[in-house]
């Protein structure tokens, strides 16, 4: 039969304190070294097993108190109950609906088994028959009851993976909340959340089917774990499944016919090491925020339980005493605690620029703030919506000024482009003959409005190829290049009137059909150099055109009289 022995600590005993005698202490650390608990704990271990001295907070040794002070510790559960559930679907229903199903089974002791799963409806287009989820619970009951979580990581083994569909389905971790803690049910399948609780999704390609698939949990993740309590996971699909949840109607897989995508794992009957696990890492806080004198020294157990060391005597003044360097404080509160100038004021600290070309500048509460540089080709313009009020673009058109009479309602160069640029192809273009009644265009460049209006915005833009432009036979086509909303498209007409005056169309070319044969005729860039090029036209047509007079008349013998007039000559007047 075992026997309890309770220590009790006179609080004013000698030694507790640091005064007198250190009895107390010297008992306590005989107790602890000497006697065991018959029964309770393995054999050997001591009443320091308990730790008694850091739970009933009694001095150990001369002037030392013993706290924690153990780092982080590890410690790694298996599931209490796993397995999945999931929905038939009716055998034929929507992606939507499938997915917002309350479930109609479920299965906690298959291994290996089936945790994600998603099956089309043979023969019945965008109907889906299956969707697998799984749950995983773990009792956690062993770990200290004032701890500090920093880390945890959930991990599934996998033993296969299989992707008929081609969908290639990612997977990840998230709540859920079965009915039960000791039997899943079909109705589980809508328990679980849309929250995830690991950052990056393990992709199709990731899974191993030979070893661990690590699930690192975040914030949300860790918030989930119960300590003394159950902790309730779930494994399901991301990219469809939950997306579909979050945002329904737009995350479909694609749809065809008898295929599917799986994932497995072993589950906890597995036993060994290929069990599912939950790896938690934390800080024990026992003993935590305890403070007590040493001596003429402070101490203290910070929020970790580290034990932290302070100076707290009467002839402290700005110098280590007793070879103490470790946080200092003085007790010369008239002096050395008084409010005192900032160094720092009217200088910037050397520390603070770290790349060639950091700019400091002043915030609105006039705190100095770093500008990083901006990249090559990039100006400095004042931003008022930023914290440093300035910072590095590009110089749009919309901002670069032009000369204006007052407050001009167009006044930048992009106005000036939007009314006085000319469509035009820039590059490329060229027609070709298909040999088939119909044209291929070539990629190019061009230039043209957004919409067929005067004030509309002008653009550069390059356009796609298009191998296949329909013509119609025995007529003169119209082939033009159609902005097209920011998606350039060639559209045809058989009246140049269709397009001819849209300011959001440039005309490419014209061509007869002949049944297989077609006559074209690609057009000039004449958006580039139009006034030489009417220059040319009017030269070569007629070398000189006459407007009025010039007229002649006969005067005397072999004399002419010519009055004056006006003559162009191309477009020079």
């Amino acid at each position: 039969m075992g026997e309890l022995i309770i220590l009790v600590p006179k609080r004013k005993v000698a030694g507790y304190i640091g005064a007198g005698s250190d009895a107390l202490a010297n008992m306590v650390n005989h107790v602890a070294s000497s006697l065991t608990i018959p029964g309770s704990v393995p054999t050997g271990d001591t009443v320091d097993y308990w730790n008694v001295i850091r739970e009933l907070r009694i001095p150990r040794g001369t002037d030392k108190f013993r706290g924690s002070g153990s780092g982080e510790q590890t410690s790694t559960f298996y599931p209490s109950l796993d397995g999945y559930v999931f929905d038939n679907g009716n055998q034929s229903l929507t992606w939507s609906a499938i997915v917002a199903e309350p479930g109609t089974t479920a299965n906690d002791f298959a291994n290996p088994t089936t945790i994600m799963n998603i099956s089309a409806k043979p023969g019945e287009a965008d109907k889906w028959m299956t969707l697998y989820r799984s749950i995983f619970l773990f009792s956690i009951s062993s770990l200290p009851q004032n701890i500090s979580i920093s880390s945890a990581v959930f991990s599934v083994w996998g033993s296969a993976k299989v992707d008929s569909a081609g969908i290639a389905p990612d997977i990840n971790v998230y709540g859920s909340n079965p009915a039960s803690t000791s039997a899943l049910v079909g109705g589980d399948f809508d328990s679980l959340g849309a929250t995830a609780f690991c950052d990056t999704p393990i992709t199709y390609a990731g899974w191993d089917t030979a070893g661990y698939n690590d699930f690192t949990l975040n914030a949300a993740g860790l918030a989930a774990i119960v300590n003394r309590g159950i902790t309730k996971f779930g494994l399901r699909n991301a990219n469809y499944d939950v997306a579909e949840e979050n945002d329904p109607g737009n995350h479909a897989p694609n749809w065809t016919s008898g295929t599917g995508a799986t994932l497995q794992s072993y589950m906890v009957e597995q036993g060994g090491g290929r069990r599912p696990k939950l790896v938690v890492t934390y800080i024990d806080l026992a003993g935590a925020g305890a403070t007590w004198n040493e001596g003429s020294n402070l101490r203290s157990f910070d929020e970790n339980a580290i034990e932290r060391k302070y100076i707290h005597t009467d002839d402290v003044d700005d110098t280590p005493v007793n070879g103490e360097t470790e946080f200092p404080i003085s007790s010369n509160w008239s002096f050395d605690h008084v409010a005192a100038a900032d160094p720092h004021v009217g200088y910037v600290l050397e520390s603070l620029l770290d790349a060639k070309g950091d700019l400091y500048v002043a915030s609105a509460d006039n705190t100095p703030v770093k500008l990083t540089v901006g990249a090559n080709n990039e100006y400095l313009v004042a931003a008022s919506g930023e914290t440093t009020g300035q910072k590095w673009q590009t110089i749009p058109a919309t901002d670069v000024e032009v000369s204006e009479l007052s407050t001009a309602t167009y006044d930048d160069v992009q106005d000036y482009e939007n009314f006085f640029g000319d469509r035009t192809i820039l590059t490329g273009g060229a027609i070709s003959d298909n040999g088939d009644g119909t044209l291929t265009v070539a990629a190019g460049t061009a230039w043209a409005k957004e919409t067929d209006s005067d004030t509309a915005v002008g653009k550069f833009f390059d356009f796609s190829a298009d191998n296949s432009v329909a013509l119609t036979d025995v007529t003169t086509n119209y082939i033009y290049l159609d902005y097209n909303g920011g998606t350039p498209q060639i559209v045809v007409a058989t009246s140049i009137l269709t397009h001819g005056f849209k300011q959001d169309h440039v005309l490419v070319g014209t061509s007869f059909r002949d049944g297989v044969i077609s006559h074209f005729h690609h057009v000039d860039t004449v958006g580039i150099g139009r006034m030489g090029r009417v220059d040319m036209h009017h030269r070569e047509e007629h070398a000189v055109h006459r407007v009025d007079g010039i007229v002649t008349s006969s005067v005397g013998t072999r004399n002419l009289s010519i009055t004056a007039g006006v003559l162009y000559e191309g477009i020079s007047r």
